[in-house]
């Protein structure tokens, strides 16, 4: 079987060098991050759904499907469909047909599987405008749909009853009522009385084993925040008991928070359902719950999927599961079925570590699957380790398995701590897979984007897709030169008119997230791990920061003073062509963004990309910052496998294709600049409404594409030097230290950090 399973032990002399942080290459050979296809699962859709219809329930191989139709016809339209043989029936309830008023309401309920292969489906009359429920009864139909009969269900019975209650595979009835759960048999007699939990009450209940147990989904509230537990309920012995599976409405890594349980809980086990008790879906899979353990039963990116596209998924009889995705009256219904011994031992495997997959890599990687090349990415998403409460704990063990020689084929190294990986030799250069494919051009490409990107002379990281932040001001304050050192920049901050903000920002808090997050790279020069913190221009910046006022204080203002501080979007265009505000960061995901700058804040007045100061840096002072990045595992057996997957990205085709992102390919992007020239509109913020810009030129477009290809450096950002320079400017705000000194233990205790991870 060709699976990446090639785990080396490694000697305990060089895991000791790697953890001690001594630059030496690793030596192992291939891959050895354990991956397999247990849990990709193969895909096709469903054929012959009806548009509109909603699932209701799911036993055997079966799914009931409806559709409201409030306004014409009052009733749920329902459709049966059988996913093995391809059966489908379209039928309207008897109970529609014999409703008391023509304007009530007719539904279904809920569905009782019954041991003899028929169904019964719990139909309502809702009579809306007295807001009453005039009838229920039990319409049984064969395997086929075929009409039996309707049983009437009495009155009392479910005269205060109609919201909660359910029944299991035997007829039985589970009813609750205010902090119980009271049983009935099929002939509406009691059984006795289940109490529940304190403060809690049952969302929705279902059917889990053949044996009839019956799971419920309890609320229950925890300081304020509600979350749904899932108990098992013995009807006969009147018991409740918690299976210690739980999911919690401020947390959906693991398990995704629906309005109601059916959503994530998987109904309908009889002879199926792979033996689970029951199951549920989150948001990177199914999982399914037996003996005390839970487990995850398939991967949705692993099984072409989007990650939390899947919004439902039912097991059926044959093992095989129907996943939904979209929302409601948009379904689409795919059929999942386990990969066959002859698919699996066919298939080349190439592993993929991650902290999650943005989308454009994830929809690549679904793409390169679903073409069958006889290559299939497995993707270990390392964000399944966090916690609910520490969610850096996939980062932590991605970070020590790499460096315990456990390393995949690919590593998607965002949000990483790229330098100490790649001082360590783990990655490959990917000019060496460029240079050695004959049909790949370098030249084709901005140069300038892969060279920022470079690390101890090697592209040991790609990325393919890209924005642009940069800082924009209006010439006539700014001068005309791009890229100011930091001095520089300390200058421009000193001689602006009276009057007018150095940034529109409004509080504190507000600049020195936007500010130190964005402009991070002014002070830390990664590539030499070098800082420059302990320098008058930081502490400039620092006294500008006491200046501005916090979100308490701008609570305390009035209203006129408050609107001051807190412009709306447009209001901040007005700022700056009142020459209110100096410096307009800018992020540019389009040429039509540069073009709406222009327009918008600057109504087209000369203005001078400012940028990011940099002493290190030799460029204009732009960013770059890549949707995502790549990097190959320098001992990878399938590195050639890897590069056209990656070429493919690469290729003018997909890069013209690009909406949300800058192409690195030269062709590609002239395509984008000569169409925005006759773009006359513009998305304002935020997904508002299209405004006005009016045509581009090729001036303009030149004046973009020639700040592009001189930026020379990549957008940098780490939480660590975050968190350091937070706690120490704390200490400046509080009055515990100058500015200079704030400066000083920032620079010592930064450059620490850098030297450890070099």
């Amino acid at each position: 079987m060709k699976k990446r399973m090639t785990a080396m032990m490694m000697t305990a002399a060089m895991v000791l060098t790697t953890l001690t942080g001594c630059g030496y290459a690793m030596e192992y050979d291939g891959a050895t991050l354990e991956i397999s296809m247990g849990n990709s699962w193969r895909n096709t859709e469903v054929e012959g759904v009806k548009s509109g219809y909603n699932p209701v329930h799911a036993w055997g191989n079966c799914m009931l499907l409806s559709r409201s139709d409030t306004q014409r016809t009052h009733q749920d339209r329902f459709q049966f469909i059988n996913t093995e043989t391809g059966e489908s029936v379209e039928f309207k309830s008897k109970a529609a047909e014999e409703r008391t008023t023509a304007s009530n309401f007719v539904g279904c309920n809920t569905v009782i599987e019954y041991d003899d292969g028929t169904v019964g489906l719990v139909m309502y009359e809702h009579n809306r405008r007295e807001d009453t429920f005039v009838r229920y009864c039990i319409e049984v139909y064969d395997e086929h749909m075929n009409y039996l009969r309707t049983e009437e269900i009495p009155e009392e019975f479910h005269q205060n009853a109609y919201i909660n209650c359910w029944a299991d595979n035997q007829g039985n009835w589970y009813v609750e009522s205010g902090s119980t759960l009271t049983t009935y048999n099929s002939k509406y007699q009691k059984y006795g009385d289940i109490p529940l939990p304190a403060g809690t009450y049952i969302d929705e209940m279902v059917r889990g084993k053949a044996d009839g147990t019956m799971y419920a989904s309890v609320v229950k509230n925890d300081n304020g925040g509600d979350y749904y537990e899932i108990y098992e309920i013995n009807g006969k012995e009147r018991t409740i008991e918690s299976t210690g599976v739980f999911n919690h409405l401020e947390y959906v890594e693991k398990y995704v928070s629906h309005d109601h349980i059916q959503s994530y809980l998987v109904a309908d086990f009889v002879g199926g359902g792979n033996g689970y008790d029951f199951c549920w879906n989150g948001s990177d899979g199914l999982y399914g719950y037996k003996d005390g353990e839970e487990s995850k039963v398939i991967s949705w990116i692993n099984s072409d999927f989007p990650v939390g596209e899947v919004s439902e998924a039912y097991f059926m009889d044959n093992g095989s599961v129907v996943a939904l995705t979209g929302r409601i009256a948009s379904h689409q219904y795919y059929l999942c079925t386990p990969r066959t011994e002859e698919e699996i031992e066919n298939t080349e495997l190439i592993s993929l570590s991650t902290l999650g997959l943005l989308a454009p890599m994830e929809n690549a990687v679904i793409d390169y699957n679903k073409a069958e090349n006889g290559y299939r990415i497995v993707v270990v998403d390392y964000n399944q380790y966090n916690t609910d409460e520490d969610d850096t704990l996939g980062k932590q063990k991605l970070q020590e398995d790499m460096l315990d020689g456990i390393v995949a084929d690919m590593v998607c190294t965002d949000g990483m701590h790229f330098e100490n990986l790649a001082n360590k030799g783990i990655f490959a250069d990917w000019y060496d897979l460029m240079d050695a494919d004959e049909s790949f051009n370098r030249e084709d490409y901005l140069q300038n984007f892969f060279h920022a990107y470079e690390y101890d002379d090697k592209l040991q990281r790609l990325a393919v897709q890209y924005s642009v932040h940069a800082a924009m001001a209006k010439t006539q304050f700014a001068g005309e030169e791009e890229g100011p050192s930091l001095s520089e920049y300390a200058e421009l901050m000193s001689r602006i008119p009276a009057g007018m903000d150095f940034y529109d920002f409004y509080n504190r808090e507000m600049f020195m997230e936007q500010y130190f997050q964005n402009y991070m790279n002014a002070f830390v020069d990664a590539k030499n791990a070098k800082c420059y913190f302990d320098t008058p221009e930081f502490a400039r910046i620092l006294d500008m920061i006491g200046t501005l006022p916090t979100w308490e204080e701008l609570g305390r203002m009035d209203e006129s003073d408050q609107a001051n501080r807190m412009p709306s979007y447009f209001e901040s265009h007005l700022a700056f062509q009142e020459d209110r505000a100096f410096i307009q960061d800018a992020v540019f995901c389009q040429p039509i963004h540069f073009r709406r700058e222009n327009r918008l804040t600057f109504h087209d007045e000369p203005v001078t990309m400012v940028g990011v100061p940099m002493d290190y840096d030799e460029g204009n002072g732009g960013l770059f910052r890549a949707d995502f990045t790549v990097s190959v595992n320098a001992q990878s057996e399938q590195q050639a496998a890897i590069w056209d997957f990656m070429k493919h990205l690469l290729e003018e085709e997909y890069q013209s294709s690009l909406n949300d992102s800058l192409p690195v390919h030269r062709g590609a992007l002239e395509t984008k600049l000569n169409d925005t020239m006759h773009m006359v509109s513009a998305t304002a913020f935020f997904g508002m409404s299209e405004v006005p810009i009016g045509e581009s030129n090729e001036e303009e477009m030149g004046r973009f594409r020639t700040y592009l290809e001189g930026i020379q450096t990549a957008f940098y950002f780490n939480e660590r030097v975050y968190d350091i320079m937070m706690e120490e400017i704390e200490k400046y705000l509080a009055g515990d230290c100058t500015a200079a000194e704030c400066g000083k233990l920032i620079q010592s205790r930064v450059s620490i950090y850098l030297s450890e991870q070099s």
